[in-house]
């Protein structure tokens, strides 16, 4: 015999189910895409084709600038940059542009430590950097002091590809760092490996 109370009861506890379902795979990093998404990975030919490379060293006027005072080195960062374009060094500049970046994954990550036409950057902090940090990379904390983050800003060469990374998950440090690149510093050539030292510690001991 049709019982429509326990029909009604089972329908909603499986229609819970599925929500919760749902919910749970959006936030596992690992779950399935449900809709299909425009893959933010960069292909392997505008990374590694030399031919894509922007060679901007030899107008480059802000490397090896003779300034002992952090605001006479603010002024030749402004007036090197187009119009418009305001310096970004503060916690108060909040990266709001996370998916125009492209990514790279583990996978070239392995190439590109392996390669000297990349810089990677490690922006966590010093301590974190010091324990441990993928090979060949360097550390520009993105919260660091101006007087310590300028300088080391400038010192990037224009004409490499700069690979930023953080602990990877919900860290956003990279994210940051890599808006005060493109947007303060007129780097063009800025991508991003997401998955960042919890990934690259995970697989590489697999």
């Amino acid at each position: 015999m049709f019982n429509k109370k326990v029909f009604n009861e089972s329908l909603i506890i499986i229609s819970f189910s599925i929500v919760i379902a749902i919910i749970y795979n959006a936030l596992n990093p690992n779950g399935l895409g449900l809709l299909p998404q425009k893959s933010k990975i960069i292909a392997d030919s505008l990374l590694f084709d030399e031919s894509n490379l922007i060679d901007q060293a030899k107008s480059d006027t802000l490397i090896n600038q003779p300034l002992s005072k952090i605001d006479t080195l603010k002024t030749v960062v402004k007036d090197s940059l187009p119009a418009n374009k305001n310096i970004i060094l503060s916690d108060e500049s909040d990266a709001k542009s996370h998916g125009d970046f492209k990514i790279v994954s583990f996978e070239q990550m392995k190439r590109i430590v392996e390669s000297d036409k990349f810089i990677i950057i490690d922006a966590r902090q010093p301590e974190a950097y010091q324990t441990a940090h993928i090979p060949n990379s360097i550390n520009i904390f993105a919260y660091e002091e101006e007087a310590t983050l300028i300088p080391k800003i400038l010192s990037l060469p224009k004409d490499k590809t700069i690979i930023v990374y953080c602990d990877g998950g919900s860290c956003d440090v990279s994210h940051h760092l890599a808006e005060i690149l493109i947007h303060s510093f007129g780097f063009k050539r800025v991508f991003l490996y997401e998955g960042g030292w919890e990934e690259w510690s995970a697989k590489v001991r697999s």
